[in-house]
């Protein structure tokens, strides 16, 4: 099998860059061209209806304590037009106060939904969220209407996507009290739901969403936007001076058009006539690297035996052979 047919799906995608190599090349530059409309059709006036879009009731925010949630809630938040912040363990203040003024800013009602593991820390995380938002609301923004709506995960949650649980740690002071509240059930996190169970979180989040957000939203603007502009072609074309101006509008741009395919014609030809005179490319001077080179842990320059010695002595923390 060709070694470039395997796809590495054990980690995350790497970010590369490869810098490319440019060709030295020379020629005659014909100079700056014009552009006009491809027909006269297109240089007629038409209409414009810009920043028409439909806006929802409620600000959305999905906040979670684990990365991994990107890759089930940022494909919904960029399709719906929601915030997500993910965050490791228990977020800063700074998280929250940057939240809660974008959420001040926007005007709308804010709703915030958390995802976390299903474990003590999990289940007071979000209770840590409502009490900053709480006291930012009292200190920084009065203005602040925001709605917090724990989402995952929850032990039904667990026992129906059938996920896989773990002890809790020993030193878990909070351990017996949870044990006993959630009939025995230890921890799981969230990351099982991502891995395992990733259309069954969907289906949550949109369960979760469904009082805050109107999917059919779009789709009636866009038949709105339709039958506006329908009415309005016909508005401008029905205009008493549409025909005149149109034929004006025509006749100028076939004087354009005629003007412009000379102009390019003779930047064409004079770009030819002129190719004879441009002399080779300069010597493109050579790289010369100020400092010296240390002895490289791995040369291909070396033979097998020197090579695999310097490895096993770096292997094993060995000093350097003179």
């Amino acid at each position: 099998m060709p070694f470039d047919l395997i796809i590495d799906e054990r980690n995350a995608p790497a970010e590369i860059y490869v810098p490319g190599v440019t060709e030295i090349t020379t020629r005659v530059d014909p100079g700056k061209g014009c552009d006009v409309p491809l027909t006269d059709d297109a240089a007629l006036p038409s209409l414009r209806l810009d920043g028409f879009r439909g806006r929802q009731t409620h600000r959305i925010i999905f906040y979670g304590e684990k990365s991994s949630l990107a890759v089930v809630l940022r494909p919904i938040a960029e399709k719906i037009g929601a915030e997500i912040i993910l965050v490791t363990g228990e977020s800063s203040h700074t998280r929250i106060e940057e939240a809660a003024r974008r959420a001040c800013e926007d005007g709308r009602p804010a709703v915030l939904f958390y995802f976390a593991d299903f474990d003590p820390s999990g289940h007071q995380m979000p209770v840590s969220v409502a009490r900053k938002l709480q006291a930012f609301r009292d200190l920084k923004f009065p203005n602040l209407n925001i709605k917090l709506y724990p989402v995952a995960l929850t032990l039904d949650q667990v026992r129906s996507w059938n996920l896989p649980s773990a002890p809790l740690k020993e030193t878990e002071k909070r351990a017996a009290a949870w044990k006993e509240k959630h009939d025995g059930h230890e921890q799981t996190e969230i990351d099982a739901a991502v891995a395992l169970r990733p259309d069954e979180l969907r289906a949550a989040v949109f369960d979760a969403l469904a009082p805050f957000y109107d999917d059919s939203l779009d789709h009636r603007v866009a038949d709105v936007e339709a039958e506006w502009r329908r009415t309005a072609d016909d508005a401008l074309q029905d205009h008493p001076d549409y025909e005149a101006v149109s034929e004006r509008i025509k006749t100028a741009w076939k004087d354009v058009d005629d003007a412009v395919r000379k102009l390019h014609s003779e930047q064409r030809e004079a770009a030819e006539l002129l190719e004879s005179s441009i002399p080779e490319a300069p010597e493109l001077p050579e790289a010369e690297p100020p400092g010296e080179a240390k002895p490289a842990l791995f040369d291909t320059n070396d033979d097998f035996v020197t090579s695999s010695r310097r490895l096993f002595r770096h292997k094993k923390l060995m000093e350097e052979e003179d």
